[in-house]
């Protein structure tokens, strides 16, 4: 599993004010596995818990470097899955890693 990052755009000024993280999977013998397939299957196997830690813990390891080299962007819209005992919610503050 990869994340790319969406840049997201304040459209008044056109400047970027943060990213949204999208999950994708490339599967070796499948190929691109659309999150739509892939999503539904880890929830109903427990499995999701442990995805959507490691999204969290990955994208807060790339705002950090962002940071780092002079360019911080918000994560943004980062929606965890529904049932959740603990929700991330949606992070609209800049991170601190």
């Amino acid at each position: 599993m990869t994340l790319h990052y969406q840049p997201i755009r304040h459209l008044a000024t056109g400047r970027d004010c943060g990213v949204q993280p999208l999950l994708r999977w490339t599967d070796s013998e499948l190929g691109p596995v659309a999150p739509a397939e892939f999503i539904p299957v880890a929830q109903h196997t427990g499995e999701i818990h442990d995805i959507d830690s490691w999204v969290v813990d990955q994208a807060c390891a790339q705002a950090r470097l962002w940071t780092d080299a002079g360019t911080p962007l918000k994560i943004v819209n980062y929606g965890t899955s529904p049932g959740l005992p603990c929700s991330f919610g949606n992070w609209s503050t800049p991170v601190s890693a």
